[in-house]
C-alpha cells in the first residue's frame, strides 16, 4: 500500500469531505476534516481484488457467512492476539453504533447509568440517552507531561455512588487517540469486576 498518495474524496458522497458543512456549519468546508475517524488510504489491493471478482459474477442475492469466513476470523484472533474464540460467539452487525445500541438494550434497563469516559464519540451519548439509560461521565484527566490519563479514583466513585451495570470503553479512545496501557486495562478490569460492572469495548 502506498500511504504517500493523496486520493481527492471529494463529490464520493464521503461523510467526512463532502458533508463537513451540514455537520458544522457555512465555511467549514475550508477545514480540515479531521473529525471523524475515517481514513484517505486506499483499500488494500487483496481486498479490491476480491471485490471485483465479486461483482463480475452479477449476482447479489442473500448470503450467508461461510464456513471460510468463520475460520479467518478465529484464526486471526489466534495468531495476533493468542485468543481462542469459538464459532457461536460471533455475531456480526451493521456497525459499532448499532451493535453498542443493541448491547445496552440486552445490559441495562430504562433508567439504568451507562458509563463513557469524555471527551467521547457523540454517537455514545445518543445511544444511551435515545434509550431510555442514563449517561454517566467520567472525564478523563489531562497534563502536559502524561497527556490523557483514566481518574481511576473518579471512577470508582462513580460506580460506588452510581452503581452502573454497564461501562464503554473506547481504545484507541476517540478523539484522544490515546491507546490504554496493558497496566491501565487490568486496573479497569479489576474495578469493573468488583462493582459488578460490564465492561464492553469499541
Amino acid at each position: 500500500m502506498d500511504f504517500n498518495q493523496i486520493i481527492n474524496r471529494n463529490n464520493t458522497g464521503s461523510v467526512k469531505w463532502d458533508f463537513i458543512e451540514r455537520h458544522f456549519g457555512d465555511g467549514a468546508g475550508k477545514l480540515l476534516p479531521m473529525w471523524v475517524s475515517d481514513f484517505d488510504f486506499a483499500c488494500p489491493p487483496e481486498v479490491q481484488t476480491a471485490l471485483h471478482q465479486r461483482i463480475e459474477h452479477g449476482v447479489f442475492g442473500y448470503s450467508e457467512r461461510d464456513e471460510a469466513y468463520f475460520n479467518a476470523l478465529l484464526h486471526w484472533f489466534s495468531s495476533r492476539h493468542q485468543l481462542t474464540l469459538k464459532q457461536d460467539w460471533v455475531c456480526s452487525v451493521e456497525g459499532v453504533v448499532p451493535g453498542l445500541a443493541l448491547l445496552v438494550q440486552m445490559l441495562t434497563h430504562p433508567g439504568d447509568g451507562v458509563v463513557v469516559q469524555g471527551p467521547y464519540y457523540g454517537s455514545f451519548a445518543k445511544i444511551i440517552t435515545l434509550n431510555g439509560r442514563k449517561l454517566l461521565e467520567n472525564p478523563l484527566s489531562e497534563s502536559p507531561d502524561e497527556g490523557y490519563q483514566m481518574d481511576f479514583c473518579q471512577l470508582e466513585r462513580l460506580f460506588r455512588h452510581e452503581r452502573p451495570p454497564l461501562m464503554i470503553l473506547c481504545n484507541p479512545h476517540n478523539p484522544t487517540g490515546r491507546c490504554w496501557s496493558a497496566n491501565e486495562l487490568e486496573q479497569l478490569l479489576l474495578i469493573c469486576e468488583t462493582y459488578d460492572v460490564t465492561l464492553i469495548s469499541d
